[in-house]
Order: C-alpha cells, then structure tokens, then sequence
C-alpha cells in the first residue's frame, strides 16, 4: 500500500488570489452564485468551503456557469479566513461537514482517511484530464491505491523584488540576488538608501507557516535536506540543516534589513507594504503575479526570481506543491453531485480567464502564453509559472505525525527573537531537542502505521532527480 503524503500549503483560493478583504471572518461567494440557489429551490445544495479570506470573482464565475448547467444541483461557497482550520475540524468532529472543502497544512490527510472523514476522489479525474495535469502533482495525492483530493493549482514559492527600489539604491534592476550572500548585501544597501521609508527585506512571523515560506524552499532548493530537514535516505528529521538558514535571518535583523514590525506582521499586511513601495524583497507563493493585477493596487515595477542559496551550495529545483486542492467529506449526502461539480472545475477553467486570475500552471486553459499579459498588467510570470524549474517533493512527513509540543515554526520563531534581543541561546541544542521531538513522533507514527517505511527512507533518494 503506497502512501504519497498530499503536501499543500494551500494559501489562496482555487483560481483566484488571496484577498485582503476581512480575515478571520465568513465570507460568502458572489451574489450571482447566491441568486442562482434562491431561483432553483428544488435543486440539491453543495457546500464548498475555502481558507480564503475573501470572495473571488474567477471561482464564482465557474461556480454560477455549474448551477447553470444542470438543474440537479446547486454550489454554494462560503471562505472562512484565519479561522478556517478551526471551522472545518469543529464541523468535521460534529458531523456537520460541508460537501466540499479545502485541505491544508492543518489536516493530516492520512488521518483523515483513517478516520473515514473523507471520501476517495480518483474517479474525478479521467485518463484524458491527466494528460494535461503537472505529473509530478500526483507523486503527492495519491494514498493508499487511490486519491482524496483534488488538485487545482501548482503552487511554489519565489523571490519577490521592487525594482524601482534597486534602481534607486544603484543595483541593476534586472540582476535580482542569486545568492543569500548577495541578498543580505543588497537589502543592507537598499535598507541605507531607504532613509528610513523602505527597507531591504521583509518578514512576516504574524504567519503561523513562515518557516515553511522562507526557510524550507532554500533547504529544499540548494538539495541540503527535505522540508523540516528531513531525510529521505534515512527516513529521519535532522533539523539542525536548518540552523545556517535560522541564523542568516538572524544576521539580516540585525543588520536592520527587516521592515519594522516583523515580529508580529501578517502576509496581507506585507503585501501591501510590498505594494507601496515599502520593500525591496520578500519570499511569497507563485499566485501573486495575479494578486498584484487585481486585489491590490500597486505602481511599482517589481519582478520575480529564484529563491537564492548561499554561495558554495548549487541551485538544483524549487520547491512545488499539489495546492489548493479540494475534497469530499465523506458525510457527504451529495457526493456524487460534489464530484460532478470538481470535473467541472477542472474542466471548465477557461470560464475564469475573462477575470485574469494567475494561471493554473498544468491546465492548458490557463497557458501564460494564453493570458493578456499587457492588458491584466501581471507581471513576473514568466519564471514565476516555470513548470520545469518545479519539483514536488513525494511526502510532506511533519503533517503526517502528531509532535508534542510546540512545533518547528513556533519553536524557530521563538528561539529568533530570543537571538534577535539578545539572549543567550544554545540554538545547536535547542535543534537537537526539536529534532528528537520530531523523530519520536514519526516513530509511533510507524508503530501506530500511519507513516510506512517504505514510504520515507528511499535508497538512493536524490533532491535533485526527484
């Protein structure tokens, strides 16, 4: 039985951006989707819920052309915000689930299928639908023999820069850092020409998954280790590969690189800062290039680059993900209309073009080539959609495993500020007790056998052939 962890960070909408509209609070789809439901009462009601934290024109569009296209069923979307994770597990504990809903980085998907809470998916996507779907996503979403989500984007993260801001500081505009070395050089120079108004880098600990931003693609990308520095010869965590990385954000505070505030900033609020011209550069997911064009309004000329690694390592791929990906609660009384209604999703995606979201890099619908790219005003597609320069790793071991106490993100940003005011901090122990934390998790995890062997010590296993 192979098992193929889904990894996904999830943090936009399907075929949208991430909104700055009301986190934490429910948002509803477009009026459109709701007059569609009021006018068809006898139809079969789906509900689909997201993370997001707003409405998004380019999903409720797909979803108004699908209560259009039959007269069995009717979607109904709802996005949740900061609250999501919450919302879902009380709903799924309850059984009050919704037909459909977002997986992320808060849901073991293996512990989910164990508990029979969502239902196998695999007969959603036809032979002729995966001929035109990024391969290397379903080394991450099949488990056990069978799949229990839907993908609907590749995802990755990348280097974000303002190039005004380069100009201005005497860096070549079109020569973004290629390596951290490089990196904390230019945030110090464009942090001293700033006066005091714009700063080298931005970082934004506010986000509970920050580390898994800004710190697991440069492990992954300079073929140091797996994310959480997993090993995937060993089969064992090895945290303490990370410490080089911990250690140079470190160095860029105390340069005084990082925009004020960082100790508690939020991604939306960096965004918009990014936008007003307030930062030279920070690391966020590959969908921004449509986020930029049109959730927030931004004059700045800004492009995208590799996640840089340090000098004596060599780049080898970034890291991707199978996100946002979508599945069927198995309480589900309407199962069989929800999945009608994912095929129509993937199916259909050329519905969402007229709203110029980024493309959903492996359909075909959604080509960059294809887009109006002057007219939309995206910039940075053309390396952020780089499907070759993308490799998924084959499974995501730290959502797999249930780890007592805080875990690695809480635990870096933590020991960061002690670093950063001046504690005195063993940061070489404190590693070496996270990662034996971790490790004893992942071995009653492979005793309780919702982790095989098999699965994450592979011979020979090479980052860079994966």
């Amino acid at each position: 039985m192979n098992l193929k962890k889904l990894a996904v960070f999830g943090m936009a909408m399907t075929v949208g951006l991430t909104s700055l509209v009301g986190c934490g609070s429910k948002q509803e789809g477009s009026e459109a989707a709701a007059q569609t439901e009021g006018s068809t009462g006898s139809k079969q009601e789906i509900k689909m819920w997201s993370k997001a934290s707003g409405t998004d024109p380019a999903l409720d569009a797909i979803i108004t052309a699908f209560n259009e296209s039959q007269d069995k069923y009717t979607v109904k979307y709802e996005g949740y915000g900061d609250n999501y994770a919450n919302v879902v597990n009380m709903a799924l504990t309850s059984g009050d689930a919704p037909d459909i809903f977002e997986l992320g980085g808060n849901f073991s998907v293996p512990t989910l299928i164990e508990q029979k809470l969502i239902a196998p998916v695999g007969d959603v996507i036809t032979e002729d639908m995966k001929a035109d779907i990024f391969e290397p996503v379903f080394n991450q979403i099949e488990l056990y023999g069978d799949m229990y989500s839907i993908p609907t984007r590749v995802t990755a993260f990348r280097l974000l820069y303002n190039k005004d801001l380069f100009e201005a500081a005497g860096l070549n505009p079109e020569a973004p850092p290629t390596t951290l070395e490089e990196m904390r050089e230019m945030a110090k120079i464009i942090t001293e020409k700033g006066e005091g108004k714009s700063y080298g880098f931005g970082l934004y600990l506010g986000a509970g998954n920050i580390w898994e931003r800004v710190l697991d693609p440069m492990t992954v990308a300079a073929n140091v280790a797996g994310e959480y520095g997993f090993d995937f010869t060993t089969g064992q965590f090895d945290i303490t590969k990370q410490q080089r990385l911990l250690e140079f954000y470190v160095d860029l505070a105390k340069d005084g690189s990082l925009f004020p505030g960082y100790e508690t900033l939020a991604v939306d609020p960096m965004r918009s800062n990014f936008a007003q011209g307030n930062v030279g550069m920070y690391i966020d997911g590959n969908w921004t290039s449509g986020l930029y064009s049109t959730q927030i309004k931004t004059d700045i000329n800004w492009g995208t680059a590799a996640i840089p690694v340090f000098a004596d390592e060599t780049y080898t791929k970034g890291l991707g993900f199978a996100g946002v990906d979508f599945a069927v609660a198995s309480s589900s009384k309407n199962q069989e209309g929800a999945k009608e209604f994912l095929r129509f999703l993937l199916q259909n995606s050329e519905i969402a073009q007229q709203f110029k979201a980024e493309p959903k890099t492996y359909l075909p619908a959604n080509d960059v080539a294809a887009l109006p790219v002057e007219e939309a005003g995206l910039q940075g597609l053309e390396y952020n959609f780089k499907l070759d320069d993308i490799a998924p790793l084959p499974m995501t071991i730290q959502d797999n495993i249930a780890v007592e106490g805080d875990n690695r993100n809480k635990v870096f940003t933590n020991l960061f500020l002690k670093i950063v005011t001046g504690e005195n901090v063993d940061l070489t122990k404190e590693l070496e007790t996270l990662t034996q934390r971790y490790n004893d998790a992942l071995a009653k995890a492979l005793e309780a056998g919702t982790v095989k062997e098999s699965d994450i010590k592979i011979e020979g296993f090479k980052l860079e052939e994966r």
